[in-house]
């Protein structure tokens, strides 16, 4: 049992972490669609748009359809899907670490873009359960902002009563590391899905990567036993305005994130 550990949580993002979805949300959301009279989108649409938030970007993959009835249709086929073992599956690797890390001590957490309807199946049934409470599952309703803001972890930090530098957000996107920096926390990097290499992070900070979650348990022994850093207070924020470029502090550029945060969402809609 771990003792006075720097790391008391660690928050989960849920698709392409802790279940593989890509692929499967491909096929998913195309029955949907066939059912309410739209042609299938092609797997590089599908591939293109991807991790955005499914409400956000359902009319770019199928042009003119009922967002709500098509939101609806997704939470029933994701239900029955998951009840045949065809969707949103815990890996017996995946579930055998989120098991030692539970046995190490460390609270566990999701943070999810998904709405309620997406989610819903999870809560009510699901082998994740075990590990995550479903107080401690955070998906759009639960919270006022979206990746990348960094503001979206702020109402998981408070429930829960961790401070930042005290946890882990381990995902498998961009914005999953670009808010996840921004707010204070530390990073890993998951490239399980394959969908991402170790390339495309560069430019970002990243605490650690893991081939597969069944690697995060060692990888957070690692990072407790590494010289406790304060990336905040380090980091600075490179703004580039035609020919202008300056550098700020990351403290300042958090004061100041309110004001433009209105060009990440209109960024998310894109």
């Amino acid at each position: 049992m771990k003792k006075n550990n720097k790391i008391k949580l660690i928050i989960f993002d849920f698709d392409d972490t802790l279940v593989m979805t890509e692929e499967k949300g491909f096929h998913l959301e195309n029955d949907v669609a066939k059912s309410m009279g739209f042609k299938p989108q092609t797997r590089e649409m599908h591939m293109a748009t991807w991790p955005k938030p499914l409400d956000i970007v359902a009319n770019i993959r199928f042009p003119g359809i009922d967002i709500e009835t098509f939101m609806v249709g997704i939470g029933k086929r994701m239900a029955e899907y998951t009840e045949k073992g065809k969707f949103d599956v815990l890996s017996e690797e995946t579930e055998t670490a989120l098991k030692q890390l539970k046995t190490n001590g460390y609270e566990l957490a999701v943070l999810t873009s998904r709405t309620e309807v997406e989610v819903r199946h999870i809560l009510s049934k699901h082998p994740l359960l075990k590990y995550v409470p479903v107080s401690s599952f955070y998906y759009k309703e639960r919270n006022k902002h979206r990746k990348p803001d960094p503001r979206v972890f702020e109402a998981i930090l408070s429930d829960m009563k961790v401070e930042a530098d005290k946890c882990v957000y381990v995902g498998d996107a961009l914005t999953d590391a670009l808010g996840a920096k921004l707010a204070g926390l530390r990073f890993v990097a998951s490239l399980e899905s394959k969908l991402r290499d170790r390339d495309e992070f560069n430019g970002y900070v990243v605490d650690a990567f893991v081939n597969k979650l069944s690697e995060l348990p060692e990888k957070i022994q690692i990072l407790e036993e590494e010289e406790q850093i304060s990336l905040k207070k380090e980091m600075r924020i490179k703004l580039e305005y035609g020919d202008v470029s300056i550098s700020v502090p990351h403290d300042y550029f958090i004061k100041k994130f309110p004001e433009i945060s209105g060009v990440i969402d209109e960024i998310d809609r894109e």
